[in-house]
């Protein structure tokens, strides 16, 4: 089972989008996928078009006791999701003691019929983050192509992820770097690219996420950009990134 956290530190990179659009297409490939909502704001939830109204259950409700099968629901795409509400708020008072960082470890381990799980993290460093890079053995980072996102991917390396590396996780390997919301017409997007390409070799995925309107448009609608429109850029460029996804890790599609 290999477990994928994606973290930026910064808002507004596109993070849900990518979690969203990769783990449909990888479940559209005959995987087995797992996704796992971490922001008490829940837009992977809301995406997914689900909720947590009427008794759903979601992450805030395994922290308080409930088995972890119980919470998990299978979405319209085949992906089957671990939900967030804003209940979320509260996990750094729900989870305590010497094991709070092992929470979500532990709760996988409950859990092995899947070929992928994915994380999608709160846009800072607090608990539940720390909670999801604990438990994967894959970081991907997704990052505009603008010089103060690069510093945020360097800082992100540099301070956070070599700590997990050293005092919780030795297993988690800093593995892609996936470049959103870019522009080929904009010089200094292509500057940037070559300069994160540099900064981290053979960590850069190939694929950049292109600036597409369909990618907004499918998530408002809560419909994977290659299911609304399949030839938009949007959806060309998230099937090439999971194909890269999928190689990279060595993951066993079907088709």
């Amino acid at each position: 089972m290999k477990r994928i956290c994606f973290l930026s530190l910064k808002g507004g990179t596109g993070k849900t989008t990518t979690v969203f659009n990769v783990s449909t297409e990888l479940a559209r490939k005959g995987l087995r996928v797992l996704a796992i909502d971490l922001d008490p704001q829940g837009y992977l939830t809301c995406s997914f078009n689900e909720s947590t109204s009427a008794g759903r259950k979601s992450v805030h409700d395994v922290i308080k006791g409930t088995p972890v099968h119980e919470a998990i629901r299978k979405t319209s795409t085949g992906v089957h999701l671990l939900a967030a509400d804003l209940e979320l708020t509260t996990a750094d008072l729900d989870l305590s003691g010497e094991e709070r960082s092992y929470f979500m470890q532990k709760a996988l381990s409950k859990v092995n019929q899947y070929d992928v799980v994915v994380f999608d993290c709160c846009p800072f460093l607090g608990i539940l983050s720390v909670n999801a890079l604990v438990a994967s053995d894959e970081l991907i980072i997704p990052t505009e192509a603008e010089f103060l996102a690069m510093r945020g991917v360097r800082q992100l390396y540099l301070k956070v992820v070599q700590l997990i590396q050293r005092e919780l996780n030795p297993s988690l390997q800093f593995s892609g770097v996936v470049i959103t919301r870019y522009d080929m017409r904009k010089r200094i997007h292509q500057q940037t690219a070559e300069k994160m390409a540099s900064m981290f070799p053979d960590k850069v995925f190939d694929t950049k996420i292109r600036t597409n309107v369909a990618l907004a448009e499918s998530g408002m609608k809560g419909i994977p950009v290659s299911e609304y429109r399949p030839n938009s850029n949007g959806a060309i460029d998230y099937r090439t990134l999971t194909e890269e996804i999928i190689e990279r890790y060595n993951l066993p599609v079907s088709e």
